[in-house]
Protein backbone atom coordinates (compact mmCIF):
# COMPACT_ATOMS: atom_id res chain seq x y z
CA UNK A 1 0.00 0.00 0.00
CA UNK A 2 3.27 2.63 0.79
CA UNK A 3 4.58 1.63 -2.32
CA UNK A 4 1.38 2.40 -4.54
CA UNK A 5 0.79 5.73 -2.58
CA UNK A 6 3.96 7.01 -3.37
CA UNK A 7 4.11 6.00 -6.63
CA UNK A 8 0.56 7.60 -7.18
CA UNK A 9 1.88 11.44 -6.52
CA UNK A 10 4.91 10.74 -8.92
CA UNK A 11 3.05 9.64 -11.56
CA UNK A 12 0.52 12.18 -11.59
CA UNK A 13 2.79 14.89 -12.11
CA UNK A 14 4.54 12.91 -14.51
CA UNK A 15 1.27 12.60 -16.71
CA UNK A 16 0.27 16.47 -16.99
CA UNK A 17 3.95 17.40 -17.67
CA UNK A 18 4.32 15.02 -20.88
CA UNK A 19 0.50 15.97 -21.96
CA UNK A 20 1.54 20.08 -21.95
CA UNK A 21 4.99 18.85 -23.24
CA UNK A 22 5.60 21.34 -26.27
CA UNK A 23 7.18 18.51 -27.92
CA UNK A 24 4.60 16.85 -29.23
CA UNK A 25 2.33 19.89 -29.69
CA UNK A 26 5.17 21.62 -31.69
CA UNK A 27 5.83 19.07 -34.37
CA UNK A 28 1.52 19.08 -34.32
CA UNK A 29 1.15 22.30 -34.83
CA UNK A 30 4.44 22.71 -37.41
CA UNK A 31 2.78 20.44 -39.69
CA UNK A 32 -0.18 22.09 -39.33
CA UNK A 33 1.27 25.35 -40.13
CA UNK A 34 3.31 23.90 -43.28
CA UNK A 35 0.53 22.50 -45.05
CA UNK A 36 -1.98 25.63 -44.69
CA UNK A 37 1.20 27.59 -45.33
CA UNK A 38 1.69 26.67 -48.83
CA UNK A 39 -1.97 26.06 -49.42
Amino acid sequence: MPAIKREAPENLPVQPIESTSPLPNEPLKLVTTSEESPI
